[in-house]
């Protein structure tokens, strides 16, 4: 008896986690939304030189990370098949970009649980390499 009242206990705890887990993933959902929209009416800042940018991005797909490499020379591409990558590589860079086009959930819930406070998290939205530039100076900008 003692072990059917324990066992509905957890069957309960994990019934309030999944919905506590769906609810953030659509909370998260709505402030990319919104994100999105803020940075596209933000002009574009020119005399941001991302050569002085340290930054990382992850997701994208292979073709278009190729392209970016030429356009993005010092930033750091991990492509999304590369789910087991160092966690610590976070350390490195102030901006973390996550491109939400081309990324698998276990790649984006492991960067965002290792994120550090010295990360600044932004998204980008875009598949053309000349507005993804643009996304990239207008999100560093705010």
């Amino acid at each position: 008896e003692l072990l059917q009242k324990d066992k509905l206990r957890l069957e309960n705890e994990i019934k309030a986690q999944i919905t506590s887990k769906e609810e953030l993933v659509q909370l998260r959902n709505f402030m990319f939304s919104k994100q999105q929209e803020y940075i596209e009416n933000i002009p574009t800042d020119e005399s941001i030189d991302l050569k002085n940018i340290k930054a990382i991005v992850f997701g994208g797909h292979p073709n278009w990370i190729l392209k970016m490499k030429d356009k993005l020379i010092n930033f750091e591409f991990i492509s999304a098949e590369t789910i087991n990558f160092d966690v610590n590589i976070l350390n490195s860079y102030e901006y973390v970009f996550i491109n939400t086009n081309f990324i698998g959930h276990a790649m984006y819930y492991k960067i965002i649980e290792n994120l550090n406070e010295e990360n600044k998290l932004r998204y980008i939205n875009n598949i053309n390499v000349d507005r993804v530039i643009e996304d990239i100076k207008r999100a560093i900008s705010i």
